[in-house]
C-alpha cells in the first residue's frame, strides 16, 4: 500500500518465463492495483557456453522469450515498468566495456519496453548502490539512458514523465503541474 487511501501497488521481480503466469493470474484479475515490473523485467543475457552460467539459453532465444513475456503485460493499463538493472542485462565482461550501442542488449530491451508501455507506463529507477557493483554508476547509467539511441528522441515532457512523473502518478496518486 502507499500512502494514499485506495491506493495500491504491487512491484513484481521475476524471471521472464514467471511473467505470463502472473499476469493471467494476478494481473488481469486485479485491475484496480498498479503493478510495476522491476528491472527491465529481469532479461539477462549470458555469454553462449560460458563455464558455471546459469543460463543455457542463446542469447537472441532468451531475448525474443523476455520481449513475448514483456508485451503481454505491457496489455495490461495497470502494468508498469522499472528501466533499471540494465547493466545486468549484458555477460559481465561486455558490462566493463563503454559500448552500449544501438545494437546492444541493454539498448534493444529499452527501446522495446518504450515500444510496449509507452513513456506514460515507464519509470527510471537507478538501482545505487547495487548497480555500482557491476561498475554502472549513476553518471554513467545516465549518461547512457539519455543518448540519442536510448532515450534520448524522447520530447522533454516524455522524459519528465520517465524520470518523474509516472512515479508520482503510480506510488502517491498524485498529480503535477504540467508545463505550459
Amino acid at each position: 500500500r502507499t500512502g494514499t487511501p485506495g491506493l495500491r501497488v504491487w512491484e513484481i521481480h521475476c524471471n521472464p518465463y514467471q511473467l505470463p503466469a502472473i499476469v493471467e493470474q494476478l494481473v488481469v484479475k486485479n485491475p484496480h492495483v498498479n503493478f510495476v515490473l522491476n528491472h527491465l523485467g529481469c532479461l539477462k543475457i549470458e555469454a553462449p557456453g560460458k563455464k558455471g552460467s546459469s543460463c543455457s539459453t542463446p542469447p537472441e532465444e532468451a531475448f525474443a522469450q523476455w520481449n513475448a513475456a514483456l508485451s503481454k503485460f505491457a496489455l495490461c493499463p495497470n502494468a508498469f515498468l522499472k528501466i533499471s538493472g540494465a547493466s545486468y542485462v549484458q555477460p559481465y565482461e561486455e558490462r566493463q566495456s563503454e559500448s552500449k550501442g544501438e545494437g546492444s542488449y541493454p539498448t534493444r530491451a529499452v527501446k522495446a519496453a518504450l515500444d510496449h508501455f509507452g513513456s506514460k507506463r515507464l519509470m527510471v529507477a537507478s538501482n545505487y548502490p547495487v548497480s555500482h557493483c557491476s561498475g554502472c554508476t549513476p553518471k554513467r547509467f545516465f549518461s547512457w539512458l539519455l543518448n540519442d539511441t536510448v532515450l534520448g528522441g524522447l520530447t522533454f515532457e516524455e522524459k519528465e514523465d520517465v524520470f518523474a512523473h509516472n512515479a508520482i502518478r503510480v506510488y502517491t496518486g498524485g498529480s503535477f503541474a504540467p508545463h505550459t
